[in-house]
């Protein structure tokens, strides 16, 4: 279970629209993805932000892998594999849900729906960032079926590096030590910016203070495909 989970609570019922990712500039992150607009981003519901094992999400009735910071819409149905973990932030209010498989939810504007298994339910600990700042995480992995990149708006740039410190020394301060959700938040900022340097350091020492965390790994992998493109 994840300790960014503060409270216990349980799962429950909503619903919203849809929206679209855009590509992080293909120089900086090209296997990550960067939500679109503004009005765009008000479509997704929530935002994984920790996976272990192979879970599933039920997009169009094609179920894909789950990914590293994956956005959630309204209607996904997610499937957590035995012995599987995944959390999951709400844009909404705030909400997590840490689920341990066997599980199976539909994602919904403030929560889950139509849900079986464990699940440990609270809200973002004090310094995490705010709804918006959540929303410009990247993904990595696998485009949704269906996805329309739009190409006549930019997406919202990601916050500087020193904004980002700014706010991961916060989230970090409020948070379990054992949990890594603002590092991979710091991890993914920093991949963004041209200066891969400060990306290096601040990967060195999440490995070393969270040995195989596979979000880290997932991070390192892509950036690695993206210089090999170049």
């Amino acid at each position: 279970m994840y300790p960014f989970a503060m409270a216990s609570t349980d799962s429950t019922k909503r619903s919203a629209p849809r929206r679209r990712a855009h590509h992080w500039p293909a120089i900086v992150f090209g296997a990550l993805l960067l939500l679109g607009s503004g009005a765009q981003a008000q479509t997704d519901v929530g935002v994984v932000t920790r996976l272990s094992g192979a879970a599933t999400v039920t997009v169009q009735g094609k179920a894909i892998p789950a990914t590293p910071f994956m956005k959630l819409r309204a209607g996904d149905r997610i499937a957590v594999p035995d012995r599987g973990e995944l959390a999951v932030v709400y844009f909404a209010d705030g909400r997590t849900e840490s689920w341990k498989g066997p599980a199976a939810f539909t994602a919904n504007v403030s929560g889950a729906s139509d849900s079986s298994g464990q699940v440990v339910t609270g809200q973002l600990s004090k310094g995490a960032p705010p709804a918006l700042e959540l929303r410009r995480i990247p993904e990595i992995g696998t485009a949704r079926p269906g996805s329309v990149t739009v190409r006549s708006f930019g997406p919202p740039p990601p916050p500087s590096a020193d904004a980002a410190r700014g706010q991961y020394a916060q989230w970090r301060a409020a948070t379990d030590p054992k949990d890594p959700t603002p590092d991979i938040y710091l991890l993914a900022v920093l991949a963004a910016q041209a200066d891969r340097a400060p990306f290096a350091a601040h990967l060195d020492d999440v490995k070393r203070r969270f040995p195989a965390l596979p979000e880290a790994a997932a991070i390192e992998k892509a950036m690695a495909a993206a210089e090999a493109r170049q």
